[in-house]
């Protein structure tokens, strides 16, 4: 009989609660024998309107750690607004050049939550290129209570991802390419009116006494009266 330990039962706990999480988002990729101190991959996919997924170019790591209730009872972990873990330095050293994306999914027990940490910036931010040469064997790393890993915290690294790829498509300029990224959508809508038989209206508002503006951009079917669909508020 095989005894398994505490710390054991936790991990296995919430990497099946990150599984059964991230499942909707993606397909899991795993190395055949754990030699690169990453514990899931993780390859974005995004639906499309007939039913089906395109399998996008983002395939990021996480490396999964987790707080017991026992050593963070939920009274303290509900007032803390960051979270500290310590890590081997080594493996920061050989998270941080990688081309591919890697991220600190926390889970914090009491508070049934995953928190998430971008790794390589953390590291890019705090040390630089000083991490290669740092002598001491851990480093604790500060992960913010609202930095909750859930579907927007996907959606942001599918975007980051995405404008990579399209500077590298287009040679373009990023600033340029996250502009055109945070558009695009609307920019077909508008460009395929015709052909969709769709009309489109826009409605400007100037809120003089708080010195800015909104433009709600809205479509309907050709011919048909009645409510207008949002498709932007800019």
């Amino acid at each position: 009989m095989v005894i398994l330990g505490k710390t054991d039962e936790f991990e296995h706990r919430y990497t099946e609660k990150f599984r059964n999480f991230a499942a909707q988002f993606g397909h899991f990729v795993a190395y055949e024998r754990d030699v690169a101190t990453r514990d899931i991959g993780l390859h974005l996919r995004q639906p499309l309107q007939s039913g089906g997924v395109r399998l996008t170019n983002c395939l990021c790591w996480f490396q999964m750690k987790g707080i017991m209730a026992e050593t963070l009872p939920r009274e303290k972990a509900e007032k803390a607004s960051a979270f500290r873990y310590r890590l081997k330095v080594e493996h920061l050293k050989f998270w941080f050049p990688q081309p591919m994306p890697a991220y600190l999914a926390l889970y914090v027990e009491s508070l049934g939550r995953f928190l998430i940490l971008n790794l390589q910036k953390y590291v890019e931010e705090r040390w630089g290129k000083n991490i290669l040469s740092l002598s001491q064997k851990t480093a604790d790393v500060r992960v913010s209570a609202g930095s909750v890993l859930d579907e927007d915290a996907l959606s942001i690294i599918l975007r980051e991802s995405t404008v990579e790829q399209w500077v590298k498509a287009m040679s373009a300029d990023e600033s340029q390419i996250r502009l055109c990224h945070r558009d695009y959508n609307i920019i077909w809508r508008i460009g395929t009116a015709s052909a969709r038989n769709i009309e489109h209206r826009f409605e400007i508002y100037d809120w003089q006494s708080k010195t800015r503006g909104e433009v709600h951009i809205q479509e309907r079917a050709v011919g048909v009266t009645g409510e207008w669909t949002l498709v932007r508020n800019h």
